[in-house]
């Protein structure tokens, strides 16, 4: 987890950032202080950033070595430390928890090949296999509509991208890559942080299919229709996302007048929390419950989990309610949430 909640956006405000004040050092000989600090709060707000930094803080700390630029080093060093210590400060517990994670645990050459996985989230199946999966960044529509021509283009001219920005680049992103193809699971929201490094490589490629003359002829009619497709496909892409947030904040509302009580919920435990919601919480899926009490309440949609938890814990606290507990449902949520209260 990162600080207080792990945020891809401001992630990628970091990861930018980081790389921005990287090439202005290497290219115009500015201190290399801030490339530390910004590497830094990426990876306070999420850990996986630090596959997307780490050539750049190689190649940084290189530069410093061979130039003595230790004071440099110093400061860095001392501001980064600050960047940190909000975070020992609020999740010192969750410095141990990232050796003890699930998913990083799991990471295996073979799940690049996979697109069929058994967890404990449950049982999830894709359409591809990891390793293509993870290179949707490049020319999923969702990203960017016109992203497998300018991928070919610049396929066609691999011979311009031999300049030491793009190296790095093409380091930096295929090292999150092919980090994120073993890891046993699927989310485009993931492959987002590279999306800007991304358009940056592909930028040559951009210029050389602006030069073409019928583009060119009609570039205002071609540009609208690219832009309205790109809004429809990124929504198409992305919308479940939104919808995710937006049935959060339905649910918060829903519940709302209940609190006070203990709360048994999965999925949505960590979101309610978050909103500031007042509920002694118990999550179905962290372990085996037996022992319910009355009056206690139950936020569940067994029919949204009972394939992909079939057998598993959430499901198993379900059926075991089920079968032992009387239920009154207090509140409904038209996308299957049910606020039940054990009789």
């Amino acid at each position: 987890m990162g600080l207080i909640i792990m945020s891809d956006a401001l992630t990628m405000v970091f990861v930018i950032l980081s790389f921005y004040f990287f090439f202005r050092a290497y290219y115009n000989k500015k201190s290399l202080v801030p490339v530390f600090v910004f590497a830094t709060a990426a990876l306070m707000t999420r850990y996986a950033s630090l596959f997307i930094t780490f050539p750049i803080i190689l190649f940084a700390l290189y530069l410093i070595f061979t130039n003595s630029k230790f004071q440099q080093l110093l400061i860095a060093s001392l501001l980064s430390l600050i960047v940190t210590i909000p975070f020992f400060i609020f999740q010192w517990g969750a410095l141990f928890e990232v050796s003890s994670n699930y998913f990083l645990n799991a990471w295996s050459f073979t799940n690049y090949f996979k697109s069929s996985y058994t967890t404990q989230d449950g049982t999830a199946s894709f359409i591809f296999p990891n390793l293509i999966f993870t290179f949707y960044v490049f020319f999923h529509p969702g990203f960017i509509f016109i992203g497998s021509i300018l991928s070919l283009i610049t396929l066609r001219n691999y011979t311009s991208l031999n300049k030491f920005h793009h190296i790095i680049l093409l380091t930096s992103c295929g090292l999150y890559i092919f980090f994120l193809a073993g890891i046993p699971f699927q989310n485009p929201r993931i492959l987002g942080l590279v999306f800007p490094l991304i358009l940056i490589i592909m930028f040559p490629a951009f210029v050389s299919l602006m030069k073409i003359k019928n583009i060119r002829r009609f570039l205002i009619p071609i540009g609208i229709g690219c832009i309205t497709l790109q809004l429809i496909f990124f929504t198409m892409t992305f919308k479940p996302l939104f919808s995710r947030t937006i049935i959060e904040k339905e649910l918060v509302t829903m519940i709302q007048p209940y609190q006070g009580k203990t709360l048994y919920s999965f999925d949505v435990d960590l979101a309610l929390q978050g909103r500031g919601l007042v509920f002694d919480y118990k999550n179905l899926y962290l372990q085996r419950y037996y022992n319910f009490q009355k009056n206690d309440l139950i936020l569940f949609d067994p029919i949204r989990y009972q394939v992909q938890w079939k057998n598993k814990t959430p499901m198993l606290n379900w059926e075991f309610i089920e079968k032992n507990y009387k239920l009154k449902i207090l509140a409904n949520h038209p996308k299957g949430w049910k606020l039940y209260q054990i009789r």
